[in-house]
């Protein structure tokens, strides 16, 4: 909703009124107290960043090998070949489905609406990107232990030329003549209207740190930030979003190096000489804090007149914006109807005895420390084996030719021909470290066992004979526990998003769009185009969106543990119908069994394989007729001329003929 007059005034004044300072110091004394807590994770966090990018801090050792050619001593990637396990064990459990997101309809009349708000949840997520959305999220709970989301209502607008109506016939002094056509006019239009999420770093969020992150939603606030640039404020302005965008205060060099310490702030472009210099368009971005906060309007005064920011006197949740910790530029209603924060997080683990737990990286991190220092240990070894230290006696070589490596070694005068031997030996140096990759090895075992992505998540088996059955149990024991994790996130994370989705689609869509559906229930289109295109497009509009239905939880199913019960439904199927009377005594429907097996074989809609009853009672008909042909030819009935066994077949008036060869014989 737009702001409200009152406060757009009080925030468009070049010098800070009582309202303004009043809300600003109430809104960064909460960010403040959730930002000293949260960064208190930061340089744990930047550990894990670096040892999942293999980055390491070269020393003097390494500087001398990359002068010598030689490696250098690295990081084992053991943390980047876990976490993309699990990212790529969740895409495949997350992403199998037709749409993302499930509905289940409570009764009849909801199953139209359930079939329309899939399609315009699964239209709103390809908007936001949603694989790369999904990926970085799935990055960030497995390398820090955290995963946001944003979700807020977007309408984007367009200019568009139109041209003007024709202009009429001018009439003067008696004679008509056609006035001058006007300029093409532009026309500001509705481009897209939807939801739109957004990744959050860990680094940018800031909840309420008073109650466990599991339920930050109970909390006072919750806050982000972000950059943006001076042009695209001054777009917001002009939308009406903002204000006061020309008196926002630039950031001093000295804020600017504390806020890279605290939020970890981008390398963004500071006015060394900035105290008290407004924001222009060539001082590169400014920091923007967004804060949903709930206040009681009825405390807040907007002006000298004493009017307050409104009569309630209960918390509100009220959504603020202040610019480079300086000057507040939205004020308004977080006017939603789903009453909730516009964030969703969750953990890999979420225990509420600790505020923030973490992720795949922190059991593991000493595991990969000892693994990298053997394995470091054992190139520093391997270099200093096979360097050539000898033993020299000066006096009889030439040392000009050994320091220099020349293939000829030149003796002194009085060097004896016999026993050269005696005056150059190569020092024999043992290798202490054989055993380090052996140990090594052992030690990944113990991380694969830590963090449950062992070798079969990772698509290797071991060596030996082993069945097909046992293969299948061992995979799906292995993604017991990663399964566990997947629930944990849908229900914490993306169950929340898609309620505040179809919340806002249901609240805020005011244009028809137009979606791609497969046949509804009881529709006529369905039935018309079955036999063609199930598919069709229909105008969609958010009174579709009304009705009773839940959203699914994910049921933590693999794709391949759908085709092993799909595989044992076709087993069973196959023995129904073989035997259609024990089907009947049983009472199963052989139909019903069929469309379950072609829904976990990954056949959608098997419904558009179906022919017309009539077309179906002709086909049995004519199967009918040309076995009743076969059999009288069988048993001795009239032939062709050429006196062969005459074949049923079609003619060209749809009757039945008997062919053969050039020979056709109506029947």
């Amino acid at each position: 909703m737009p702001m409200d007059p009152r406060v757009k005034k009080a925030l468009e004044q070049p010098v800070h009124t009582p309202f303004h300072n009043a809300m600003l110091a109430h809104c960064k004394q909460l960010v403040e107290s959730s930002r000293r807590k949260m960064s208190e994770y930061y340089s744990v966090w930047d550990h894990y960043d670096d040892i999942y990018r293999g980055l390491r801090t070269a020393d003097k050792q390494d500087k001398k090998s990359q002068e010598k050619g030689e490696p250098t001593k690295m990081v084992v990637p053991i943390t980047k070949s876990q976490i993309d396990t699990f990212i790529a064990f969740n895409f495949a459990a997350l992403f199998q489905r037709e749409y993302f997101f499930e509905l289940i309809a409570r009764d009849a009349k909801s199953e139209r609406t359930v079939r329309i708000g899939e399609v315009m949840l699964q239209r709103d997520l390809d908007y936001s990107n949603n694989y790369q959305l999904a990926y970085q999220f799935l990055l960030d709970v497995g390398r820090f232990g955290l995963g946001i989301f944003k979700c807020y209502w977007n309408e984007e607008y367009q200019m568009v030329e139109e041209a003007p109506q024709e202009p009429g016939l001018l009439q003067w002094i008696g004679m008509k003549f056609r006035g001058a056509s006007a300029r093409p006019i532009k026309i500001k239009k509705l481009k897209f209207q939807g939801n739109k999420i957004l990744n959050i770093s860990p680094y940018r969020f800031f909840p309420d740190t008073r109650l466990p992150l599991t339920r930050f939603q109970e909390g006072e606030f919750v806050a982000s930030e972000d950059e943006y640039s001076y042009v695209a404020l001054k777009g917001m302005e002009f939308d009406g979003t903002v204000a006061g965008i020309d008196h926002v205060e630039t950031l001093s060099k000295g804020n600017m190096e504390q806020g890279r310490r605290n939020s970890r702030l981008p390398n963004i472009e500071v006015d060394e000489h900035a105290t008290k210099r407004t924001l222009g368009a060539s001082r590169g971005n400014a920091v923007l804090t967004e804060i949903q906060v709930k206040i009681i309007p009825s405390q807040f005064v907007i002006d000298e007149d004493g009017n307050v920011l409104g009569e309630e006197n209960y918390p509100v949740k009220y959504l603020v914006w202040y610019i480079n910790d300086n000057r507040v530029i939205r004020c308004e209603p977080l006017a939603y109807a789903h009453d909730q924060f516009t964030y969703a997080a969750t953990q890999l683990t979420p225990d509420q005895h600790r505020f923030l737990n973490g992720g795949i990286s922190e059991p593991i991190d000493q595991l990969q420390e000892v693994i990298t220092w053997f394995i470091n240990s054992h190139i520093t070894s391997v270099r200093r084996v096979i360097q050539n230290q000898l033993i020299v006696d000066e006096s009889m070589l030439n040392m000009d030719d050994l320091r220099e490596r020349r293939p000829v070694i030149r003796l002194r005068g009085g060097a004896s021909r016999l026993g050269i031997d005696r005056y150059v030996h190569q020092l024999q140096v043992q290798d202490v470290t054989q055993n380090h990759m052996q140990d090594a090895e052992l030690l990944h075992k113990i991380v694969q066992i830590v963090t449950g992505v062992n070798d079969n998540a990772l698509g290797q088996f071991h060596t030996g004979r082993r069945s097909a059955e046992e293969a299948r149990r061992v995979g799906t024991g292995v993604a017991s526990r990663m399964k566990t994790s997947t629930m944990i996130m849908f229900s914490s994370a993306y169950v929340p998003l898609g309620q505040q989705m179809i919340s806002n689609l249901q609240s805020g869509l005011s244009m028809e769009v137009y979606i791609k559906v497969f046949g509804l229930p009881d529709d006529p289109m369905a039935q018309l185009q079955k036999s063609t295109d199930f598919a069709y497009f229909v105008r969609a509009s958010k009174a579709d969106l009304i009705g009773e239905f839940d959203f699914a939880i994910f049921d933590g199913t693999l794709p391949s543990e759908k085709f092993m019960v799909g595989e044992t439904l076709q087993e069973f199927v196959t023995m129904l119908l073989s035997q259609p009377q024990i089907a009947a005594a049983l009472g199963y429907d052989i139909k019903m069994l069929m469309d379950e097996w072609l829904r976990l074989s990954g056949i959608r809609n098997p419904d558009r394989f179906k022919v017309d009853p009539a077309e179906l009672m002709k086909r049995l008909q004519m199967a009918q007729q040309s076995q009743q042909l076969n059999q009288g030819a069988q048993n001795g009935q009239p032939q062709n001329p050429n006196g062969e066994v005459a074949r049923p077949g079609v003619g060209e008036n749809g009757t039945h003929v008997a062919i053969n060869g050039d020979t056709r014989i109506t029947l």
